[in-house]
């Protein structure tokens, strides 16, 4: 079964040291998964640990394999020596149990904890544990750090003549696009409706936020087409500094928003 498994063939690894199928690092890590003596409440029980699948039977893939988390439980097995009351050690005996498919359900609730499941972007939460780390960086390397609000104009209007589905398409589109104005470094979340946040985590001047802000408005210059609909969209952008603006997240993000809010009555289609 764990031959099936693992796409190996059953007589190649009889005889083998349990290593062929672990890595050896994985076999200095638990050395004794495979020949577990313990039989009593201290024997392995739910250990994860990675083997080797080979990716196909013909010579060019045996050869190739990848790593599959899988769950081992196993134990002593002990025999009786006849006429001396005593037992030996007979070998061990364990089952392991393919896990990747939960892996990838965890994986996936892990992703959408954090994660806007519209476009895929950091939702609140992963965006303010990032701001937090970028501030304590930031108050021992004496830097700066910059938070940008941005709320597109005029999207309710799209969004109710256009239709939700257009909506959630364009927002899409839009969080493509501010993805190309900002560096690896830096992190786009979205909020919710049409509010994006922007982190630049290790800004050495208040310019480069300007520079990212004129980045994004002239992104949004070319028209949008979805579903041959198409589409001209401006956004207003506030901008906030630390230590400048503010020392903890909610501050800053006050902060920003009361400048995107001046630009919205301010004609919008700019930064303040």
């Amino acid at each position: 079964n764990a031959a099936r498994l693992l796409n190996q063939d059953r007589q190649h690894l009889i005889g083998q040291h349990f290593s062929v199928l672990t890595g050896e690092e994985q076999a200095r890590q638990m050395p004794f998964a495979f020949n577990e003596r313990r039989s009593d409440n201290r024997k392995t029980r739910n250990k994860e640990m990675q083997l080797k699948k080979r990716l196909g039977t013909d010579p060019i893939n045996a050869r190739k394999s990848l790593s599959v988390p899988f769950e081992i439980s196993a134990a002593g097995i002990y025999e009786q020596v006849p006429g001396t009351g005593k037992s030996r050690f007979a070998g061990t005996f364990g089952v392991a149990r393919d896990i990747s498919t939960r892996k990838q359900a965890e994986s996936m609730i892990r992703f959408q904890v954090y994660h806007d499941q519209l476009t895929g972007l950091p939702n609140r939460t992963l965006f303010r544990d990032r701001c937090n780390n970028a501030i304590s960086q930031a108050k021992r390397l004496k830097h700066k750090v910059v938070l940008l609000t941005i709320d597109l104009d005029r999207f309710k209007f799209i969004n109710d003549t256009l239709g939700h589905q257009t909506g959630d398409q364009l927002l899409q589109n839009v969080s493509r696009r501010l993805q190309g104005c900002l560096r690896e470094s830096d992190t786009l979340a979205r909020f919710g409706g049409d509010e994006f946040v922007i982190l630049l985590p290790q800004a050495q001047s208040c310019d480069e936020s300007q520079v990212v802000a004129e980045k994004i408005l002239n992104s949004l210059q070319s028209t949008f087409t979805i579903e041959h609909h198409p589409i001209a969209l401006t956004a207003s952008i506030g901008i906030a500094h630390y230590p400048d603006h503010g020392e903890a997240v909610d501050t800053l993000l006050r902060n920003a928003d009361i400048a995107m809010n001046q630009v919205k009555a301010h004609g919008k289609n700019g930064y303040r």
